[in-house]
This record gives structure tokens, sequence and C-alpha cells, in this order.
């Protein structure tokens, strides 16, 4: 497959988001031309003025609802390849896989029919992707899990199935379409595939500064938002913490694999570790300059709240050469990202 390199064309879909804001900068701080898919003009007018310094290297095309057959046919002209990150719009749990799929479905078919410069897409997928409930504690998760507990689940008890059970039923049967699509499709296909699976408790566990267009906390990504609660309100000891990853390392590794010739035709789990309640608080009030309001807790008392499973990145890491951000930076930075902006 032909090499992908800084200059090259990018098409970046949920470029509005919490990880794709930050795609997008690193992409153009490698001198990539991007062209970011956003669901309203809004969104891209307040992408443009972030990105003003990058002038022609930054453009936007409004995608009002990335699901939709079609949707991304007039955008792929030039592009030389596509970062996926737009998640379904729905705010019913029940839409929750359907959405995802056809998310996925279609614009794999608008890079088949049209994305005739493409050589490789690289999909958001998640840590939800493989969790199975009944691994037993301490199980570590590679890339060779899959969550299928999930689908099961959801095909048995269908909308009366747990909403963290669509969820991540969705990200799973969202990921096997990519690879199902790419597999029906060999023939055909003159670009590869990679997909990326965030690190999970619940949902995806990114913490990190926020770039993205945000008006009230509602709008700052769920983990940030669980994070900034976590500090507003003590959490016990036993609550527990997360497996967690901050959201810049999660877009440079996006871009590193953009560049691996090597990087083809796998899937990469993306995880710093994990930790508890307790020790971000310790980390939070040892930072320097000292952040103001952090509970206390149990000093040192780590024996409860940490997660009962773990994700292994330990693939991308030998791949790459990577080196994660310690937990501590990442909660600092995005709790002040947080408040500087007035929540």
């Amino acid at each position: 497959m032909p090499h992908v390199h800084n200059g090259a064309k990018v098409l970046v879909t949920g470029a509005s988001g919490f990880i794709g804001s930050w795609v997008v900068r690193y992409l153009l701080e490698r001198d990539y031309v991007v062209r970011a898919a956003v669901r309203s003009p809004e969104k891209g007018e307040y992408m443009k003025r972030l990105h003003e310094s990058y002038g022609d290297y930054f453009e936007y095309v409004v995608v009002p609802d990335a699901s939709t057959s079609g949707a991304f046919d007039d955008v792929l002209e030039g592009i030389d390849a596509v970062e996926h990150h737009a998640a379904p719009i729905t705010d019913d749990p029940d839409d929750f896989v359907d959405a995802a799929i056809s998310g996925t479905t279609s614009l794999m078919e608008s890079i088949l029919r049209y994305g005739r410069s493409v050589k490789r897409v690289i999909v958001t997928s998640s840590g939800a992707a493989l969790v199975e409930p009944t691994k037993e504690p301490g199980y570590v998760y590679t890339e060779a899990d899959w969550g299928d507990y999930s689908v099961r689940e959801v095909q048995l008890k269908g909308a009366k199935a747990d909403t963290v059970q669509k969820y991540r039923a969705s990200k799973t049967l969202a990921e096997r379409a990519a690879w199902d699509f790419v597999d029906a499709h060999k023939d055909k296909i003159t670009w590869d595939l990679v997909t990326v699976l965030p690190t999970i408790m619940v949902g995806p566990q990114v913490y990190g500064p926020v770039i993205h267009q945000t008006e009230s906390l509602q709008d700052v990504n769920y983990s940030n938002q669980l994070l900034y609660n976590s500090i507003l309100h003590e959490r016990s000891p036993s609550d527990i913490g997360g497996n967690w990853v901050d959201v810049r390392d999660v877009a440079e590794i996006h871009v590193d694999l953009l560049e691996k010739r090597s990087a083809a035709g796998e899937r990469y789990i993306v995880s710093a570790g994990v930790h508890s309640w307790q020790e971000l608080y310790d980390l939070l009030n040892a930072s320097i300059p000292p952040i103001e309001g952090i509970p206390r807790g149990e000093f040192g008392n780590y024996t409860r709240g940490r997660p009962p499973y773990v994700f292994s990145s330990l693939k991308v890491i030998k791949l790459l050469g990577f080196r994660f951000r310690a937990l501590g930076e990442s909660a600092r930075d995005a709790i002040t990202s947080i408040r500087e902006r007035g929540f």
C-alpha cells in the first residue's frame, strides 16, 4: 500500500468532537492538509477560527448525519486518507446499534465508490468492543478479544437490553462491520484499514484538555465530565476508577498509525493504565502549581477502587515506541481547561 505522508490530504469525520479536534490539530502540526467533516456550519466556523493560523491547510465540509447513505459521496475528491471519529446521532439507546453500524458502512461505501486516491482508513472504535463481563477479575484484554457478550444480550433482549450493553454492542458490531466490509470487497479496495480502541470503564475513559466547541459542561466529553464531577463531589474509596488515556496521546497515535506502513490491517488498543480515584486525588493535590478544591480522600489508600480488568497497549507501544502521558498531567490539564471555560 502506498505510504501516507505529511502533505497528504486527510478527511477527518467527527472533526468537531473531543478526539477528532485533537486529531485535526496534530495533522496540521505535521503539515497535513485537513478536510474536517462537521455537523453544522457553526461547528465548522469554530474550527476554522481555532486553526486559522494554518490557512488553506484547513477546510471544513458540513455532513449533518454521517449514518445517511451517500453522506460522504461529495467530500472524498482528492482525499489520501480518512480518519473516522463520527459517532451516531441519536439520543435513543435503542438506536445505538443500527446508527453505529450504518455510520461506518455508509462511509466505507462512499470511499469504495468515490475515494479514488484514498490509501488508508483509520476508524476509532472503543475498548467497549472488547469487554466480556464474564471474564475473571484481573483479566488483561488484548486486540484478540471481542465483546460478544453484549451483542448476545442485545440480540436476546432487544429494546429491553441494558443501555451499557447496547452501547458496547454498538461498538463491537460497528467495528466488525468495518472489517467485514473490507473482507467482502477486498478485490476492489485499494486502501487498507486500521482500527484504534481507546480504553474504557463504562464509556471511553479519555481525559485531557478540551479544545472543541463547548457552551456548557454538558458539551464536554463524558470522561472529562466524570473526572470533573469527581473533584466537585468526593468519591468513596470503593467507587471504581478507570482504565484511562490522554486525548492527546490518542490523537498522536492516530497520526502515527497513518504514517506507519506496517500498521495496516490491525487493531490497536490505546490505554495508559488504570487508576483509583484516590490515586488521582493524591496526584492532583501534589500538582505544581497547585490546583484548588481537590478532595483529599484517604491519602495513599489504593487498596480499593481499581477497575477489575486491564487493557494492554503493548502492541501499539512496540510498533511505535510510544510513551503515554502521566495521569496527573492529563487530569490536571483536563480540569484546568474546563475551569478556564467558566464551567
